[in-house]
């Protein structure tokens, strides 16, 4: 009974631990997928700025 206990004590600190791994590759992900993001938005701002010269110049 004894060593029941302590191999679920081992097998829930073990994965405790994977999903701490977890947790932070998904965190790490989240913020490489936002700094993506926010130049992605600035290109598009850019070449929103461009159609806008361009167009206005063209008339």
């Amino acid at each position: 009974m004894e060593n029941e206990i302590l191999k679920m004590a081992s097998t829930q600190e073990k994965r405790d631990t994977r999903q701490e791994e977890r947790e932070k590759n998904y965190q790490e992900i989240i913020s490489k997928l936002t700094e993506k993001f926010n130049i992605v938005d600035d290109i598009n701002k850019n070449v929103n700025e461009i159609e806008d010269y361009v167009f206005k110049n063209n008339k």
